[in-house]
């Protein structure tokens, strides 16, 4: 599953993995390695998260617009703000 992301938002992922891995762990991660992890994760462990919307794409989307008036934007990388509030 190929996903764009514009370079902003390349750079926000990658230097949240490197502050996930800092956080969990006594050891940091460089730039490259946060990237190459990124790779990863997007192409070989995303499609996960959305398999089951495309598997049944009108059951999926059925739901969603029963719901779309209670439906809100959610921001990216939520795990930081959880985490300092």
């Amino acid at each position: 599953m190929e996903t764009t992301r514009t370079r902003l938002e390349t750079e926000e992922a990658r230097n949240s993995l490197r502050r996930s891995v800092a956080a969990e762990t006594d050891s940091s991660i460089t730039g490259l390695q946060a990237s190459l992890l990124l790779d990863f994760v997007l192409k070989d462990i995303g499609p996960f998260a959305c398999s089951q919307e495309e598997k049944h794409p009108d059951e999926y989307l059925g739901a969603r617009l029963e719901d779309l008036p209670a439906t809100g934007h959610e921001a990216p990388l939520p795990h930081w703000t959880r985490r300092n509030n």
